[in-house]
This record gives C-alpha cells, sequence and structure tokens, in this order.
C-alpha cells in the first residue's frame, strides 16, 4: 500500500532586506535578494517535482512576514511556479518552534501527514535525498537532516507532539542535537539522512562550490550563482 506524505515549506517573500541578513552583511542587499530569490525558486522547483512523483498529498508553502502571503502567491506565478497542490498560506506563531507546531498541527487538521518541513537554506538536495526522507517517513517513523551549521534541513513527522519545538531557541548549533533527543524520547527509531549545507553566509557559499566539485545530479541556479561569485573573489 502506497502512503503517502506532504511538504511543509517555511520561505520569506523576497524583498530586499528582508532575506538571509548574515549574507548581505557580506553581499550587499541586492546581491543577497538574488542568492535568496535562487535559493527559493530551486526549493520550490524540488517540491514540485515531489508533487510530480505520486508519492506526495499536498506542499504548503507558508510565507514570511504573514502578511505577504499573497506577495509571494504573485513571485511564484510570475515564475510559473505552481502547481494544483501547491498551496500559499501565512506563517503564524510569535517564534519559529511554533510555527513549526502550526504548520504541523494544521497539516494534521488537513488529514495530510506524514508531513515533512524544510527551509529554503539548503535548495541544492537531491531528489534522492527527498525520496529517503519520504520512504522513512511512511514507515511511521522521524526523519530528519543535519545541516552543516548544527541545525536541520529537513524534518519529518508521523505524529505530532509540542516537546519537538523548543519556542525561539532555534539561534544556535545545539538544535539538531536537541530535536534529535526530543524525537528519540518519542520515536523508537529516527531516521538520520546524510548531512547536508546550510547557506548562511559567504562562508558556506564557498562551502557550497565546494562539495558540489564532484556532484552532478543536481544543478541549480543556488549552484550556478555561488561558482560565479566564488570564482570572481579568487580571480
Amino acid at each position: 500500500m502506497n502512503h503517502k506524505c506532504s511538504y511543509l515549506v517555511f520561505a520569506r517573500t523576497p524583498a530586499p532586506g528582508r532575506v538571509k541578513t548574515r549574507l548581505a552583511a557580506t553581499l550587499g542587499n541586492e546581491t543577497t535578494l538574488r542568492f535568496y530569490e535562487a535559493m527559493l525558486e530551486d526549493t520550490v522547483r524540488n517540491v514540485l517535482q515531489r508533487l510530480e512523483s505520486g508519492n506526495v498529498h499536498e506542499a504548503l508553502l507558508f510565507a514570511y512576514p504573514p502578511e505577504s502571503a499573497s506577495e509571494l502567491s504573485l513571485w511564484l506565478n510570475k515564475r510559473n511556479l505552481t502547481h494544483d497542490n501547491l498551496h500559499i498560506l501565512p506563517q503564524e506563531g510569535a517564534t519559529l518552534g511554533e510555527q513549526m507546531l502550526v504548520a504541523f498541527r494544521l497539516a494534521e487538521k488537513r488529514g495530510i501527514v506524514p508531513a515533512l518541513i524544510i527551509g529554503t537554506d539548503s535548495p541544492t538536495l537531491p531528489q534522492r535525498i527527498f525520496a529517503e526522507a519520504e520512504q522513512n517517513v511512511a514507515q511511521h517513523q522521524a526523519v530528519i537532516g543535519r545541516a552543516d551549521d548544527g541545525g536541520f534541513y529537513l524534518l519529518g513527522l508521523p505524529q505530532v507532539q509540542n516537546t519537538f519545538f523548543f519556542g525561539a531557541d532555534y539561534s544556535n548549533d545545539t538544535v539538531y542535537k536537541r530535536t534529535l533527543e526530543a524525537l528519540s524520547e518519542h520515536f523508537t527509531s529516527v531516521y538520520e539522512l546524510p548531512v547536508w549545507i546550510d547557506i548562511d553566509d559567504e562562508a558556506s557559499l564557498q562551502a557550497l562550490v565546494r562539495l558540489h566539485v564532484s556532484e552532478t545530479e543536481h544543478l541549480s541556479q543556488t549552484l550556478t550563482l555561488a561558482r560565479k561569485y566564488v570564482g570572481e573573489k579568487l580571480s
């Protein structure tokens, strides 16, 4: 029997000065905006491929700021990044932990769990990792992917508990460890995906280029921009 899952995607609506502040401190607002738009487009294209795979019910894209949901919808429409089962909603909650909990609770109400939550900071994830996550969360176990900065790039849950989330306490390198411990208290097994890069600053762009020196299965706008930027910095 085929057990489908769904995606919950957290994204900021692109605007100068609104996205990737650590990256902007080095690159400036306009260049950073171009990078973020590439990251968002790559992420959404990945999700659209998953919707077409037949293994996914729906994808809910949660916009921040919450009042920018219609603006984000227009941005996606202009780029033909649409699907009947891709829905744009506002992020709700005072902290990131609350926002993720609200998103999973909404997925439960819609009857589309198991669900996998992702952001836009790991836009070069290959389709094989998404498929791996879907396969394992469909077997009623939690799934988590460790980002190289100590956070996580994906969290998959067949069931939701308040204790899986930590309010505002997500800006440090203990996030992955604490989340894994919280999941392990509830699930008999937690499936860990390969470590992947999280793009937050200039150093992570350089690491992205190094990581993909021999990676040919996934070419993206983000990677193209990163290679161009790093090449210019080295020349």
